[in-house]
């Protein structure tokens, strides 16, 4: 008797090929969304870093904002001594005894990298820093392009709106 030939004994080059091309899509698909899981995952991470530096930010400068021209000794000599769009420098009296005695009671918020005090960063890095009694700049909130303190006050005649006390044009000291 003849053997048949006809007998499957294995795979042909054509199911091989279709096997291989359906293994590359399906392992294509599972990259392209494993890649894209990545991306979302690191752009979450950025934008939480981003929030947590602008949080810590904002915490400094309240707590010292509302501490700007404390004198309990009620001598005259604090309050804030540069106002403008780009920076602010107050005094603070922290230990209570009518003295600017140096030590932490001067404090100024600016951008680290901007030498025409413009508010705009001029070159990167720039950051948001935070200098005590003309010592070292210390960094408060990283990669900031840009920034504008304004100057909120009241008019003295009605309707009693709140009025911008330092215009663009230039700065109030």
């Amino acid at each position: 008797m003849l053997p048949n030939l006809r007998q499957n004994s294995g795979m042909t080059l054509i199911e091989l090929t279709v096997a291989m091309a359906v293994t590359f899509i399906v392992a294509g698909a599972i990259f392209a969304t494993y890649r894209a899981q990545q991306m979302t995952h690191a752009t979450q991470r950025a934008l939480v870093e981003m929030n947590q530096n602008i949080r810590s930010a904002a915490y400094f400068l309240s707590r010292e904002f509302r501490q700007a021209g404390s004198d309990f000794s009620w001598s005259g000599n604090f309050g804030i001594t540069i106002a403008n769009q780009a920076e602010i420098q107050f005094q603070i009296d922290r230990n209570r005894n009518g003295l600017n005695d140096g030590g932490d009671e001067t404090v100024r918020y600016a951008l680290t990298n901007d030498a025409d005090g413009d508010g705009i960063a001029d070159g990167f890095p720039c950051h948001l820093g935070r200098q005590v009694a003309g010592g070292n700049t210390e960094i408060i909130a990283e990669n900031i392009e840009a920034i504008d303190f304004e100057y909120l006050g009241y008019s003295a005649v009605p309707p009693y709106q709140t009025v911008i006390l330092n215009p663009a044009a230039g700065p109030i000291n």
